[in-house]
């Protein structure tokens, strides 16, 4: 605020002294006007009254006359008269002599007064400043021809009164500004400065940490007016601050039920599929079961080279290696999701899920895999990952079984490729693909809304794709359906590249392979 008051108070200062300073110009081009009527009244009463003193006896073949300088004016320089006889008489030692006879003769001749500024002699230095040649005609009664007085007058001594005049009018033009400046500064200072420091001083008081602005309550003007706005708007804006803290409040607490409802959807999602793939295998665990049974009874047998009691323990113990491996492939996909995010190798897991339900067996449908991605590595949760493939591939499978479905081969692929996503970043894009009957056109805007589903009732919740698509969003992919119909139908999600050498620290892609592996 100090550098406000300094700032004002020049800028009022510089402003005034301006003003006053136009205002004392005027006046003295006036002031001056007016001394120069005054200087030549003077000259020409002057004038008059040499003029009433008749004229010398000379003109008539006296004697010639000297006129005397008037000893109450100092300004006159040289005074001169021209008679009826048409001679000059002129002052003694008269330095303007020539320049005064023209203009006596040519009072005479025109009948006119006359006035002319002369510059001083260059050879004299003792009539600085202007010089005024003034001639008045002079009619005497009786006589015919005109006379003509006139004098050259000095305005050295009124423009240095003028000067001495200015000097000290612009002496009381800077006092006067000086003490108008500083008396306006002191009321701006009381009716603007400080009010303006009352409000920064109660907006530095004022933090989060006080319920309600300090209020001086002083000044009934606008700057007291202002103060009570400010004070209610901030008021106004405490109380907007602790709704929008409840209302954020309220947010969080939603948000979290969300993602608990969300997780429960992904469980309860995950629990189903895992139930379908148990149920997929159990046929499928069921025929080397009973291979195993056939060949201990064989082994019961007395009688059997040690040969054949070899061949027939190592087909057993294929057989259980093969049991072994479907089981764990349906415990890592039952088992729950630990929600880490790691760099995942997208084909390799691709090759996995498809292995499965290739292992799991249904005659009816044949499973391929397509890998041409060049590069492959993502950051996503691989369970996730994994449960989100195995809905593609339980809905492709339902569509192909579906007792409507065409009476043709199902088949299913999976394409796994490179390409750009719409902000032109590189992706992994994975597409489950069916030659089943399609989806209609009007579900496909559809087909990841929660509880929306073709199948008839009890065969399905209608939650799979929708918790794929959260699953794929929550991994910063995108993810969409495809139909032709009677053509089939493709499910695709993308997710984002971490190129091998981007900070893909190593012992986390490993950690990515050793999880997918095991």
């Amino acid at each position: 605020m100090r550098s406000l008051k300094i700032q004002t108070g020049l800028t009022f200062f510089l402003l005034l002294t301006i003003g006053m300073f136009l205002v004392e110009f005027v006046a003295m081009q006036h002031w001056r006007r007016d001394a120069l009527q005054v200087d030549q009244g003077q000259a020409e009463l002057l004038l008059a009254s040499l003029a009433s003193r008749g004229f010398p006896s000379a003109e008539m073949g006296g004697d010639a006359v000297s006129l005397e300088l008037p000893a109450s004016d100092g300004a006159v320089l040289c005074l001169g008269i021209l008679g009826v006889a048409g001679r000059v008489v002129v002052s003694p030692q008269c330095d303007f002599a020539q320049p005064l006879a023209e203009g006596l003769s040519r009072v005479v001749t025109s009948g006119k007064e006359y006035r002319r500024r002369l510059s001083p002699p260059e050879d004299r230095a003792q009539h600085p400043g202007e010089i005024l040649l003034l001639v008045h005609p002079v009619r005497v009664d009786g006589e015919a021809s005109l006379r003509a007085v006139g004098m050259i007058r000095s305005l050295s001594p009124l423009n240095a009164r003028l000067r001495e005049g200015e000097a000290t009018i612009l002496g009381y033009v800077l006092v006067n500004a000086i003490l108008l400046s500083l008396l306006g500064l002191f009321y701006i200072i009381k009716l603007v400065v400080r009010p303006l420091e009352n409000l920064a001083e109660q907006a530095d008081l004022y933090s989060a940490r006080h319920e309600f602005l300090p209020f001086s309550g002083r000044g009934r003007n606008e700057f007291g007016r202002l103060e009570f706005s400010l004070h209610r708007m901030v008021a106004q804006l405490e109380q907007d601050r602790e709704d929008l803290r409840k209302t954020v409040c309220s947010l969080e607490q939603a948000n979290t039920q969300l993602e608990k409802t969300r997780q429960e959807m992904v469980r309860a999602e995950k629990q189903a599929s895992t139930g379908r793939l148990a149920a997929g295998l159990a046929h499928e665990i069921g025929n080397p079961l009973g291979v195993m049974q056939g060949y201990l009874e064989l082994l019961r047998q007395e009688g059997l080279d040690p040969g054949e009691r070899k061949d027939f323990l190592d087909r057993t113990d294929q057989e259980l290696g093969r049991v072994n491996r479907l089981i764990r492939q349906l415990l890592d996909f039952a088992r729950p999701a630990p929600g880490n995010r790691v760099p995942v190798h997208g084909q390799q897991l691709v090759q996995q899920v498809v292995a499965l339900f290739r292992e799991r067996g249904n005659g009816a449908i044949a499973y391929s895999a397509t890998l041409r991605a060049d590069q492959d590595l993502i950051v996503a949760d691989p369970d996730g990952l994994r449960q989100v493939l195995v809905n593609c591939l339980l809905n492709a499978e339902d569509a192909l079984l579906a007792e409507d479905a065409f009476q043709k081969s199902g088949r299913i692929e999976v394409l796994c490729e490179n390409w750009s996503d719409p902000n032109g970043l590189p992706a992994l894009r994975v597409a489950v693909r069916d030659n089943g009957p399609g989806i209609a056109a009007e579900y496909v805007a559809e087909v990841f809304e929660p509880f929306f589903t073709t199948k008839e009732p009890g065969k399905g919740t209608g939650l799979g794709l929708s918790v794929s698509y959260g699953l794929i969003a929550g991994f910063g992919g995108d993810m969409g359906a495809v139909s032709q119909p009677g053509e089939g139908a493709e499910i695709w999600f993308s997710l984002p590249l971490l190129a091998e050498d981007s900070g893909g620290d190593e012992n986390c892609v490993q950690r990515s392979r050793a999880d997918q592996d095991g």
